[in-house]
């Protein structure tokens, strides 16, 4: 049975890239939503959209496909399968 506790799971490094690029856009894609989400903060609910709302949509605008990115962890996360405004990773 799930609890909070972290979960991980391995996903691939889309096709085309290296490791250290994909960590690099991950890191400016996640810096682009530090600095997009400054002033208006993004709402997160256990009902709704949630942290795993954006790891899915950070991992969708890198290039990961829902095959890897969409699955529903042990505990309870009901936010796996939704995805925020993308233009807050750009």
């Amino acid at each position: 049975m799930g609890d909070y506790d972290l979960e991980l799971r391995a996903i691939s490094v889309p096709n085309g890239m290296s490791s250290a690029m994909f960590l690099q856009l991950l890191q400016k894609a996640s810096d682009h939503y530090a600095t997009n989400t400054s002033t208006t903060p993004v709402t997160y609910a256990m009902f709704g959209d949630n942290c795993q709302t954006w790891a899915n949509t950070l991992l969708k605008v890198t290039g990961v496909p829902a095959s890897e990115r969409e699955w529903d962890s042990s505990g309870f996360d009901s936010g796996y399968d939704e995805l925020l405004n993308e233009s807050l990773f750009r």
